[in-house]
């Protein structure tokens, strides 16, 4: 009988198809564990990355926080010898606190750019000091307004203004600092391709040594414009305190490319509620030095810094400009965002994102203060919770003191730019806060308030003369003015007495008098007899309109004794250089001419002037005509001198003033001449008199022929001597037509009527060549002409 075999459980050993299963399986578990492994690594990697850029970012705002603030600017460059780049800008907070923002950029997974950033606050702690408080100082600041220039040929060119701060170890700016000078010079120049070029390649600063002026001294870097040259130039600056040398350096950059992003916005506030209201566009702009748009297809990146809303629709460059929308979600706050390019400085903006809410009204007054009887306009804005006007609606106004005046009108309604406005008339001095209302659907009232205040008229009263003889007259005179000081006219001013000896007009205790073109009113008083109150009568003036508080008194005086009067005079009250003028006193006696008396006159100062060709008071009796004259003679030119006489307990004085000639300096002829020596054909000498006055040399304009074979720069004026005093010294050097400003932180003196040898030494030899030489006059800053102009050949 045949039997079958049968498969065993326990038989050892797989089947093809367990095996096949099994390698499955293994495969598909080695797959999975390679994957696994390769997220678990990359995210190690990209943790490691984020780790890096942040200490990279916290380091730069590190670095940032220990920049002067007036230095903190945006930068946008690679981290070298890394594959990160930053991003740095900042937004102004207030005048004296930044926001710095530094993002840091890197190249993450499937060529898609990671970044991260960070900010931070800085403050501005300087304060200001003196070298009277033991200030010393231990730093300058360099800084300018512009970093970005546009070439010389350029039609929208403007000049960089560079400041230097001195200041102490704590920073603080040294305000009375006047020991040395500060030394502007260009200390390296390269072209874009990083090529050294001729420190005037790209401009020239227009002055070098500058005095500080309370801790500042400044200057301008003047591009280059005989052609367009492009590149950074690295400015220094120093001040020498003893032996040290301290010093600060910028760098700006000439470039007719783009340079920097201004990014910009349609509103500067959206809502959480949705909708159009809840979108707002961003512009950025590709700008060059000139602030204008540049042609170019660069990519330009938003990334919102801090704050809620998304970045939506994004437009890639085109022409220069990109577009972006940030919407808003259901969160409010504030929005932050930057817009970034490759070596671009980058912008920010911030936009608020508000929820819903009611209007509000605003309300300001043209003029917080006015005078009595004046007006101002007094203006509300309603406007939504998106700041947008609302018109058509009623705005009601209202003082919170009817006495001091009134408002016209009292309720208004919105125009189309959300605003009303009203008029405020204040009668009398104090002060008002004014309400402006509106009424929302739900009876809820909003409002805003300003205070106005109302500053009294001033009313000056006085008398000429104070004092009278019995039976004599005075013209008392009353001044109104509001709180500026401006003549009040067509005003009621009543003057009155009380005493029984004297009248007005008409024989009138009171009387009424209107103000002219000057303010000023008047009356006549005449006193019969002295009185027993120490011969003193008290006349009382006011304002009609306001006689409690607008309101004065003089008081003249009635006296049995003469009166004299002098009264001073000369042929004329300025003088030529070496002119004698007679001063001339005339004197009265109760208002009569009287003689024999003498006048004593004197000066205020008697260094070189003289009367009567005496250094001390002179004494003259007056003559019949009540005249008395002395002479005033040796009065030096540019000086003035008060001239007083006195007689009978009264005086009156003059100035007289003696005109300064114009300082002339000229040639001395065939003085030019070369130096001698191997070197002698690049010096220059010549001659020069001073005429008419000293003067306290600071500045000189050096203009001489180029040579066809040489540049316009090649050519350099390298020191420059008066009487072997080096007073100007420069390497490279300055260039044809520069204004030199000497080194030496004193002028150097010349003396009129003295001859002076100016010594000019060059970096080559000038021969045949045409000379201008323009002083410059250290009073006016102008230049003094005519100009020394020679040949030497």
């Amino acid at each position: 009988m045949l039997q079958k075999n049968k498969l065993s459980r326990n038989q050892t050993g797989f089947s093809l198809i367990e095996l096949m299963v099994a390698v499955a399986i293994l495969a598909l578990v080695a797959i999975g564990l390679f994957q696994a492994f390769s997220v678990a690594f990359q995210s190690m990697s990209d943790s490691k990355d984020r780790t890096v850029a942040t200490n990279y970012a916290q380091q730069i705002l590190e670095d940032y926080k220990n920049t002067p603030f007036e230095k903190i600017r945006p930068f946008s460059g690679p981290i070298e010898g890394t594959k990160y780049f930053q991003n740095v800008s900042f937004q102004m907070v207030n005048e004296n606190l930044k926001k710095v923002i530094a993002q840091i950029v890197w190249g993450g997974r499937n060529d898609k750019n990671k970044n991260i950033i960070v900010d931070t606050l800085i403050g501005n702690t300087q304060t200001t000091t003196t070298t009277e408080a033991g200030a010393i100082p231990a730093g300058i600041i360099i800084y300018a307004d512009r970093y970005n220039l546009l070439p010389g040929t350029d039609d929208r060119v403007e000049p960089s203004h560079i400041y230097t701060e001195i200041v102490d170890k704590s920073g603080d700016i040294i305000t009375d600092w006047d020991e040395s000078n500060i030394y502007f010079e260009i200390e390296s120049v390269i072209d874009l391709e990083g090529e050294s070029k001729d420190i005037s390649y790209l401009g020239n600063l227009r002055n070098y040594s500058v005095p500080p002026v309370k801790g500042i001294a400044e200057t301008y870097f003047d591009q280059y414009e005989g052609k367009e040259r492009e590149g950074f130039v690295k400015i220094k600056a120093t001040l020498t305190v003893g032996e040290i040398k301290l010093y600060d350096v910028l760098t700006l950059k000439v470039t007719n490319d783009a340079v920097a992003i201004i990014l910009t916005a349609d509103k500067d506030k959206i809502s959480t509620k949705g909708g159009e209201e809840g979108i707002v566009h961003l512009t950025a702009r590709i700008v060059d030095a000139g602030d204008d748009t540049v042609n170019t297809d660069r990519e330009i990146s938003f990334t919102i810094v801090s704050g809620p809303g998304s970045l939506e629709n994004m437009v890639n460059t085109s022409q220069g400009v990109a577009y972006v929308d940030l919407i808003a979600g259901t969160i409010s706050g504030t929005a932050t965002i930057i817009a970034t390019s490759t070596l671009l400085e980058p912008a920010v903006i911030d936009i608020q994102i508000v929820d819903p809410g009611k209007n509000n009204v605003k309300v300001e007054a043209a003029d917080l203060t006015i005078a009595q009887k004046d007006s101002t306009e007094i203006t509300a804005y309603l406007i939504d919770y998106l700041g947008n006007a609302v018109s058509g609606e009623t705005i009601n106004f209202s003082i919170d003191n009817i006495n001091l005046g009134y408002l016209s009108p009292e309720s208004l309604t919105t125009d189309s730019n959300g605003e009303a406005v009203v008029t405020l008339t204040l009668n009398y001095a104090g002060t008002v806060k004014v309400t402006a209302s509106w009424i929302a659907g739900d009876g809820t009232e909003v409002f805003d308030i300003v205070s106005v205040s109302c500053r009294s008229h001033n009313l000056y009263v006085w008398s000429e003369p104070i004092t009278i003889t019995e039976g004599g007259s005075a013209t008392i005179y009353a001044e109104l003015k509001d709180f500026n000081g401006d003549y009040v006219v067509s005003e009621t001013i009543n003057f009155s007495i009380s005493q029984d000896n004297c009248y007005f007009e008409n024989n009138e205790k009171t009387i009424s008098s209107f103000t002219d073109i000057s303010g000023i009113a008047f009356a006549i008083l005449t006193i019969n007899t002295c009185s027993a109150e120490n011969g003193i009568t008290t006349v009382l003036a006011n304002w009609l309109y306001d006689p409690e508080e607008v309101l004065g008194d003089v008081d003249i005086i009635c006296t049995n004794a003469p009166i004299y009067q002098v009264d001073i005079s000369a042929d004329k009250t300025t003088i030529s250089a070496g002119e004698t003028v007679n001063i001339t006193a005339t004197l009265t006696k109760n208002g009569d001419l009287t003689s024999g008396i003498e006048v004593t006159f004197s000066l205020n100062d008697y260094t070189n002037a003289k009367l009567d060709g005496s250094s001390s008071p002179v004494t003259k009796s007056t003559d019949g005509d009540g005249k008395a004259t002395v002479v005033l003679s040796d009065l030096p030119a540019g000086d003035s001198v008060i001239v007083t006489a006195e007689a009978g307990g009264d005086s009156d004085s003059i100035t007289i003033s003696c005109e300064k000639p114009e300082i002339t300096i000229e040639l001395i002829d065939h003085s030019q001449k070369h130096g001698a020596g191997s070197d002698g054909k690049k010096q220059v000498y010549f001659n020069i008199n001073v005429l008419n006055s000293n003067i306290d040399l600071k500045q000189m304009k050096i203009v001489w022929q180029s040579s066809e074979k040489d540049s316009e720069d090649s050519e350099r004026l390298n020191d420059l001597l008066i009487n072997d005093t080096k007073v100007y010294s420069h390497d490279p050097g300055a260039v044809n037509g520069t204004v030199i400003t000497f080194n030496q932180s004193i002028y150097f003196t010349l003396e009129k009527n003295k001859t002076y040898e100016i010594k000019m030494i060059f970096n080559k030899e000038v021969e045949k060549k045409n000379w201008t030489i323009t002083f410059i006059n250290p009073e006016t800053e102008i230049e003094i002409k005519p100009s020394i102009t020679f040949h030497l050949n």
